[in-house]
């Protein structure tokens, strides 16, 4: 990620439209589950600058494990009371057999070899632990906004799902999300690469406030229908794995 992004990330976390519809998701399709776990230990695999690290809390105990020094000052400022860890995802600092329950969210498209992050998951995993992954989908809608995120790759589906069931994980669900924003996201992402909007960086992560809630209900209303279908195209892929399978 662009250094100039780091405090945007931190400043806008757990109030732009992207963070509160896709928690929304989340809780709605692993919440029940987690909440049945007696406090489990979860680890939010690039942490980042710590947006997400009071919502994985309300599950259990956190902690965060990130390879930017900069981005854990960050989180470190905002949420001094989780345990932060300085440390590659391709060889985590931590024992086999640590968590129940690991969240990637928007990280392995950052990681050379994302393959060995993913592996990386699994074994600090224990029986029945439940990995969340969240990527950006797509290469056509590759865009600039990809360049200074740091951004290695976008996904399809399929490979998606090759890379965690070659790990090991056994995949419950993986679907594109972000799906009803698409129309309007989409040709965005697109023209972008011909004119960018003339506030960067800052442009894809802060929006007006009545745009912020407009696209977090629209984006939030997926959470229902994902409970019971697979959406087949999105900005976006979420998949939901485990070490051993439960279903």
């Amino acid at each position: 990620m662009e250094p100039s992004l780091y405090y945007t990330h931190a400043e806008n976390e757990g109030t732009r439209w992207w963070d509160q519809a896709r928690h929304a998701i989340i809780h709605r399709l692993i919440g029940p589950e987690l909440a049945e776990r007696p406090h489990p230990r979860i680890l939010s695999a690039g942490c980042g600058t710590g947006g997400e690290l009071s919502f994985l809390s309300r599950y259990g105990e956190v902690v965060g494990v990130d390879a930017s020094e900069e981005a854990l000052r960050f989180a470190h400022a905002k949420q001094s009371e989780f345990r932060l860890v300085h440390g590659s995802l391709e060889r985590l600092p931590f024992p086999s057999n640590s968590f129940d329950a690991v969240f990637a969210l928007d990280v392995i498209e950052h990681i050379q070899n994302d393959k060995a992050a993913v592996q990386e998951m699994y074994r600090v995993l224990g029986d029945n632990g439940l990995a969340v992954f969240t990527v950006p989908a797509f290469g056509w809608l590759w865009s600039k906004f990809d360049l200074r995120e740091h951004h290695v790759r976008r996904y399809r589906r399929a490979p998606l799902a090759a890379i965690l069931t070659h790990a090991g994980f056994a995949i419950k669900k993986i679907t594109y999300f972000n799906t009803f924003l698409f129309p309007l996201i989409a040709p965005a992402k697109i023209l972008s690469r011909i004119r960018e909007p003339k506030f960067l960086p800052a442009s894809e992560i802060r929006v007006p406030r009545f745009l912020n809630k407009l696209f977090t209900i629209i984006f939030a209303a997926e959470a229902r229908p994902l409970r019971k279908f697979n959406f087949p195209f999105g900005i976006s892929i979420l998949a939901i794995a485990y070490k051993t399978p439960r279903f």
